[in-house]
This record gives structure tokens, C-alpha cells and sequence, in this order.
């Protein structure tokens, strides 16, 4: 009988370890079953599926390295994708990430930061605070990129010299202010931005950021991204915005002196002893100054500049078309340019110049004083009347 009893205790000590055993292994399948259904490559198919494989690739990453792929994640979804809200913006995310891993979304927003003049780089250290791109999926109780701001300051500096004149570039850092002009604090925003620099009215030059609080440190302009041929009387214009939830605001400076010998240089033509280049170099209109130093395409490039800035009795100096009649027509609030508030020039370019008169065509954007934003195409004739060129006729 005793016999019996321990044959029976052995047999249930037995099946009892081979439970637990089982158990064991089949937690380790679950386990391992979980793991390996993470995802390590991009599933674009929907919003929801492209946060559920972003998620699953970001478990691997370290505390860092997860910062940084959420601020390549960002900058992707801002400036490589468009869209007329945020679902679109990350369906179109989803379809160009679509089966890439980290290392590959890394390298895209290198690239594409580089594209947009951004200063971020995913080898650099975190720069733009805590990026979600999928905030828009679910409710916030508040908006850090909802700041009070009435207007704008720009504080203008230099780079490697005590003037701008002398120096290797400008600092350009935009002040956000309250109605009564005091600078406004803000944190934890991701306020898009972009500075915009002109010369002789031609846009040659774009930079952009995201301004994360009150101390960014500044668009750097550096003189040796300028095209030498395209800066006008070694003076350039600058125009900033910064995007808050519920307004754009813009600041310009005009006339900033900078150093031509910082300028970006065009390469030496290369010479070929075997081979030479036959075909025609196209011809430009011949640029003829008038007694001021002043070509047609700059003073129509003026011209818009002192419409932007209301200069509106200095405009008009410099016109004499019959249609604008005298300086009350022309700067009458309602139909004439005093309706303007701001002009943003984006390009403009000399037609011809002939026996004292030219032909220049420009393309600007002008916003009323409701706000409302349209593109315009005009064409300018100018004469050269006393020795200075003035503006005669005006059609769209």
C-alpha cells in the first residue's frame, strides 16, 4: 500500500512540473509572439495604422533617439507633405513613408530639412521640443501655438563682424508682442516660420524654422548663400513670418547694406581643349541706368517697396500714369492704394529697353486691409524722363 502511495505522489509531482513547464513555454510564446508582431517598417494604409507601426518603431529607439525621430516625423508632415488639414497631411505622410525604416525616415528629413533651408539636422541635439504629429487625433484642451501676438519686432545682427556691412551674415530674430508692445513668453510651441530675403524686388533667398518659445535664437543669413549677380546696390530686404494658430504675422526690413565680398561667387566657366560649346548665349535686356543709378527693374522694385510701407506720397513721385490721376486718386483707401496693407514681391523681371522706355513685368502678392491675399501680374512701362526712369502705363 505504501508502495502504491508513493508511485502515486511521484506520477502527480510529475504532471504537476510538466504543467508548469507548459505554462512556462507557452508564456514564452506569447511573449515572443508579441514581440515579433511589432512592426520596424512604416504601414501607410491609414492615419491610424501609420500611428500604430510609428509607435511600434519608437518602443526600440532610445529616450533620444525617440526625440529626434518625432522631430524628423514632424519637419516630414510640415514641409515634405501638403495638405488642407492635419488628416491629410498624415495620409499623404503615410503614403510617402509607406514600408521605410528609421534609418531611411532619419535620412528623408535631412534631406528635406536641407531643401527648406531649416536649421535641423537628426545627428544634432533636440531642437524642437515635444513634436506629436498625431495631436490632431485626438482632443487638446489647449493650443501652444495659439499666442495673443498683435504684431511683430525683428531684431537684426550680425555674423562674424561688427556691421552688416562687413560682416559674414545677419542674425534676424523675431520679437512676438502684446497690443501694448510688450515682448510676449511662450513655450512648447512649434510655430512655423519663414524669412524671405529680396534684393532689387526678386526674391533670391528662403529660409525656414519652427519656433519653439520667446527665446529662439534667430534666422542665420549667411551672405555666402546669396548669389552675387542677383544682389542690387549690395542692399537686400528682409521679410519674416511667423504662423500662430490664428494668424500669420509679417515684418519687413528694408535696405539692409551687406558685404559683396561675402557674396556666393559663380564658378570660373570650365575649360575644354577637346570640345567647345557652340550655342548661342541668350540675350538680356541691355540694364541702362538712369542719373540716380537706378535701372527700370529697380524702381519698380521701390515703387512696390513704398506701396508696402503706405510710403504712398514717395510712390507716387515716381509715376505718371493718366489712370491713377492725382495723389488723393491714388491713395484713396477704397479704390485706390490705400486699400493696400501689405505687398510681398515675387519677382520681378526687365522685358526690354529701348530708345528711353522699358518694359518690366512683376509678379507680387497684395493683401488688403481686411486680410484677403491676391496674386497679381503686371506689366510696367517706364520712361526715362530727366534723367531718371518713371513709371508711365500699368495693365494686368
Amino acid at each position: 500500500m505504501q508502495f502504491y502511495r508513493e508511485k502515486y505522489c511521484l506520477t502527480f509531482v510529475k504532471t504537476l512540473s510538466m504543467k508548469k513547464f507548459f505554462l512556462v513555454l507557452l508564456g514564452i510564446g506569447i511573449l515572443f509572439g508579441i514581440s515579433s508582431c511589432k512592426k520596424d517598417r512604416v504601414e501607410g494604409s491609414s492615419p491610424q495604422e501609420l500611428q500604430s507601426s510609428i509607435n511600434d518603431m519608437a518602443s526600440s529607439l532610445s529616450t533620444l533617439e525617440s526625440i529626434k525621430f518625432n522631430e524628423a516625423l514632424y519637419i516630414l508632415k510640415k514641409f515634405a507633405v501638403k495638405g488642407e488639414d492635419d488628416v491629410t497631411e498624415l495620409k499623404q505622410l503615410g503614403v510617402l513613408l509607406q514600408g521605410k525604416n528609421v534609418k531611411e525616415i532619419m535620412a528623408l528629413a535631412d534631406a528635406t530639412a536641407q531643401q527648406n533651408g531649416l536649421e535641423w539636422s537628426s545627428t544634432s541635439e533636440p531642437s524642437l521640443g515635444m513634436t506629436n504629429i498625431f495631436s490632431s487625433l485626438k482632443p487638446e484642451e489647449h493650443d501652444p501655438n495659439d499666442i495673443a501676438a498683435k504684431s511683430m519686432n525683428l531684431e537684426i545682427g550680425t555674423l562674424g563682424g561688427p556691421t552688416s556691412d562687413v560682416a559674414d551674415g545677419l542674425v534676424v530674430r523675431p520679437i512676438l508682442v502684446d497690443a501694448q508692445g510688450k515682448n510676449l513668453e511662450f513655450h512648447s510651441a512649434a510655430l512655423e516660420s519663414r524669412a524671405d530675403v529680396y534684393s532689387g524686388g526678386v526674391r533670391i533667398l528662403t529660409q525656414k524654422a519652427i519656433i519653439q518659445n520667446n527665446d529662439y535664437s534667430g534666422f542665420k543669413i549667411r551672405y555666402e548663400k546669396l548669389p552675387f549677380g542677383k544682389v542690387i546696390n549690395n542692399a537686400i530686404d528682409i521679410q519674416v513670418t511667423v504662423n500662430t494658430s490664428k494668424k500669420a504675422l509679417k515684418m519687413t526690413r528694408a535696405g539692409i547694406l551687406i558685404n559683396a565680398n561675402a557674396l556666393q561667387k559663380p564658378e570660373p566657366p570650365k575649360k575644354d581643349s577637346i570640345k567647345t560649346d557652340t550655342k548661342e548665349t541668350p540675350i538680356t535686356p541691355e540694364v541702362v541706368k538712369d542719373a540716380s543709378g537706378e535701372n527700370p527693374q529697380q524702381v519698380v522694385g521701390k515703387f512696390l517697396r513704398n506701396i508696402n510701407t503706405q510710403n504712398l506720397e514717395a510712390a507716387f513721385s515716381q509715376s505718371k500714369v493718366p489712370q491713377w490721376g492725382n495723389l488723393k486718386d491714388f491713395s484713396n483707401p477704397s479704390s485706390g492704394f490705400g486699400s493696400v496693407k501689405n505687398i510681398r514681391t515675387l519677382n520681378i523681371a526687365t522685358q526690354s529697353v529701348q530708345n528711353n522706355e522699358a518694359k518690366v513685368r512683376a509678379e507680387y502678392e497684395v493683401i488688403d486691409q481686411k486680410g484677403n491675399a491676391t496674386t497679381v501680374r503686371a506689366n510696367y512701362g517706364l520712361s526715362l524722363k530727366d534723367g531718371k526712369w518713371v513709371i508711365t502705363s500699368y495693365s494686368l
